[in-house]
């Protein structure tokens, strides 16, 4: 029967029939915890297909050092074992899509002597044992996984399957960006907005698939939210220090030119971009940033000594307080305003010990639980220092934007 999760991950459904899924899977066996060794024993049976399988990927995901040290940040936007069935159950479809989209890839890049139904089923009940095992207190993974580090579980096994799969990423967000600069450049033939204007543009160009056909254009459409004037006034006068969170390859380009434009100016103004050495997903990378600076439309930004390049080992989706190195928490907390971009950071990040200004765009059902808002709605707010922009499945953004900018007001008076 064809897969049923109806579910679209950047553009791409899953086009094959599959007979099992990683809910199902899962739900057979949720309330069974296993230790490692017993682990090992029952997924015997996928060695032959899976070779490299051990529980060192728990490992990747949850460092045992980091745990150790017990950090105390608020995991968003939560985690499994309090949320909602119908959130654990989202969480369990997406990246059964995310498997079955990466072994459909893997499939299209040269013969497989095993069928990708085979493939996919084997897969996801290897994840879903892995998801049983206790990680703390004797508790299974998977009360302690947010999404984000389902996407990481998720990346590491599609990873270790397919090794070339990193490689074929790389290229993608190469080539997403240089079509993304051909469509800034035609912008800025037509021409240069300024700060205020340039926002809209910066933040919608996240939701343009750039590996899909030409031609590309970004349409500044508005933004529902927008704290622009408050960050204006926190950070294009006087000394600032900004850290900036980079989000995806395509709209990287557009942050780049942003921060040129925020260090033109404000010439007191130093720059922080944080950027994954990892190649996860089309997450803007080392490699990509650094082709990106190359072309001469940042040459200004390539030779100012007011922005540096902050290289974080990310193997997730979006970067999570409770397990990044503790260089960046440091830079974190010596920055006046970090600057988050991507719904996915704005769903993981918040309650951080300085002012965030978030830009995104509202997309997937969980991103609308989580602002209270509609697919398709721009989106830059500012939220201050330890706080958060909504609480799960009790407020959301749309329900405490008014105290977050009364905040503001009263700080600025």
């Amino acid at each position: 029967m064809p897969s049923s999760t109806g579910l679209c991950i950047k553009g791409k459904h899953v086009q094959g029939a599959y007979e099992s899924n990683l809910v199902d899977l899962f739900y057979r066996g949720w309330k069974d915890v296993v230790e490692r060794k017993e682990a090992v024993c029952l997924w015997r049976q996928y060695v032959e297909i899976f070779p490299w399988l051990n529980c060192d990927i728990l490992d990747e995901v949850f460092p045992p050092e980091i745990l150790r040290e017990c950090r105390t940040y608020v995991r968003y936007p939560c985690v499994m074992k309090d949320a909602p069935e119908d959130k654990v159950r989202l969480n369990l479809q997406y990246q059964d899509t995310r498997l079955k989209l990466g072994i459909e890839e893997c499939m299209k890049r040269g013969y497989s002597p095993i069928a990708a139904p085979v493939i996919a089923h084997a897969l996801s009940a290897v994840y879903a044992l892995l998801l049983r095992i206790a990680i703390r207190e004797s508790h299974p993974v998977w009360q302690y996984c947010t999404e984000n580090d389902l996407d990481a579980l998720t990346y590491i096994l599609l990873d270790r399957y397919d090794p070339a799969r990193r490689g074929e990423l790389l290229r993608e967000g190469h080539l997403a960006n240089e079509r993304s600069l051909e469509a800034l450049h035609g912008l800025l033939m037509q021409r240069d907005p300024d700060i205020k204007d340039f926002l809209g543009y910066q933040i919608h160009a996240g939701t343009i698939w750039w590996d899909h056909e030409p031609p590309f254009t970004v349409a500044n459409t508005g933004l529902v939210i927008n704290d622009y004037g408050c960050f204006a006034a926190e950070v294009l006068s006087g000394p600032r220090r900004l850290v900036f969170l980079f989000d995806d390859n395509g709209e990287l380009v557009w942050d780049l030119m942003m921060i040129q434009k925020l260090l033109q100016c404000n010439s007191d103004l130093d720059v922080l971009g944080v950027v994954s050495t990892e190649i996860v997903s089309n997450n803007a990378n080392r490699q990509t940033v650094s082709a990106c600076l190359t072309n001469p439309i940042f040459s200004d930004l390539r030779l100012c000594h007011r922005f540096r390049l902050f290289d974080e080992k990310n193997i997730r989706s979006a970067i999570d307080p409770s397990f990044c190195s503790q260089e960046l928490l440091d830079a974190i907390r010596r920055a006046d305003i970090i600057f988050i971009k991507g719904v996915s950071f704005f769903e993981a990040i918040q309650e951080l010990e300085t002012t965030c200004y978030y830009g995104f765009v509202v997309h997937s059902l969980d991103s609308q639980r989580c602002t209270g808002l509609q697919k398709g709605n721009g989106v830059f707010v500012r939220v201050p220092t330890g706080q958060a922009g909504f609480a799960y499945g009790k407020s959301s953004l749309k329900d405490r934007y008014p105290d977050l900018r009364q905040e503001y007001e009263r700080s600025a008076r």
